[in-house]
């Protein structure tokens, strides 16, 4: 009995990077939202932003990096050789979003009203560009989160293609 939550042995027979991808993508489907709303806290500067991650962005992450990631688990349950570009995107959505969480600042939350996670390690001159750099970290996360949900649904659909069986002419 195979669960969906698992990756089965035909994830272990894909290349390392894709193997590696399959194995993480829940656990991170769940740390990556958790980080992006409620990061900065684990630095005293949790504030108002904890609210408005908490029902926006960080559901919205939660659902599709889910998503992708059983999407994902059964394509190599199938045995599907994953596609580059689904073992990719949601790498790379995980480091955007990563950096988002690190550079979005926060306020309405006393000590570190209007600091960020990067002001507080390189210091106040940094909030200017930890401010400048965190709406293209969130856009970019966001879009690369919906690509890998839409390639991981396409690998899906191509291992059920392939597992159909094909009737002969004659």
């Amino acid at each position: 009995m195979s669960s969906t939550l698992v990756p089965s042995s035909a994830a272990v027979r894909q290349r390392f990077l894709p193997s590696l991808v399959l194995w993480l993508a829940l656990p991170m489907a769940v740390l990556v939202p958790l980080w992006v709303v409620a990061g900065r806290a684990l630095f005293g500067i949790g504030g108002q932003m904890v609210l408005w991650l908490g029902i926006s962005l960080g559901p919205v992450l939660l659902a599709l990096l889910l998503l992708s990631g059983l999407k994902l688990a059964e394509a190599a349950r199938r045995g599907v050789v994953l596609p580059v570009r689904a073992v990719v995107a949601p790498a790379l959505a995980w480091l955007s979003a990563i950096a988002f969480g690190f550079t979005v600042p926060d306020f309405g939350g006393g000590a570190g009203d209007g600091a960020s996670i990067m002001s507080l390690l390189a210091g106040p001159s940094a909030l200017g560009m930890s401010t400048a750099l965190c709406n293209p970290c969130g856009i970019i996360a966001l879009a690369l989160t919906i690509a890998a949900t839409v390639f991981a649904f396409a690998a899906a659909a191509d291992g059920k293609k392939s597992a159909t069986p094909r009737r002969r002419r004659g």
